[in-house]
């Protein structure tokens, strides 16, 4: 995939999230940000930064590409988290388990990881894939829940 390519996925992602582009640090270049550039960042000098790998090429670093860079922890883990919820929610919303929309994340969602930045609040860690599995299961319950409810109310309105 050309930097063009890469671009043009992460700007699609970026998008579907409904983040804003002044938000990112370094739009159409892969290479590391100028100190100009981390300034425009908020929070440390050395912002955390966000890559995605795909789970469908797992470890083929050619399909890598840059999500962005933050100025905190908690910003860079809140996009990854948009990224992995943006391959569980729709399996969740088709109707597939929690074990299902799992295994259709490990095997073809996007894999955000975050390196770089200052210090990580003590005891902090992001792994997307034990962040999938949770949501898997949250977003089932949560589901079946509101279907529950509905079928309270479609059976008492008659």
């Amino acid at each position: 995939m050309d930097e063009y390519e890469q671009f043009k996925k992460w700007n699609e992602l970026w998008r579907s999230m409904g983040l804003e582009i002044n938000d990112y640090v370094k739009l159409d270049d892969l290479s590391p940000p100028s100190t100009t550039e981390r300034r425009s960042c908020e929070g440390p000098e050395s912002p955390f930064t966000v890559y995605i790998d795909d789970n469908y090429h797992y470890q083929d670093e050619d399909e890598r590409y840059l999500g962005g860079e933050f100025g905190t922890w908690e910003a860079a883990v809140a996009f990854a988290k948009k990224v992995v919820d943006r391959t569980v929610i729709p399996s969740i919303e088709d109707g597939r388990s929690p074990e299902e929309a799992y295994d259709d994340y490990v095997t073809f969602g996007d894999d955000p990881w975050i390196t770089g930045g200052g210090p990580v609040p003590e005891g902090e860690t992001f792994s997307a894939w034990k962040y999938a599995k949770q949501r898997c299961y949250e977003l089932y319950e949560q589901k079946k829940k509101k279907e529950n409810e509905e079928d309270r109310q479609d059976s008492s309105a008659t």
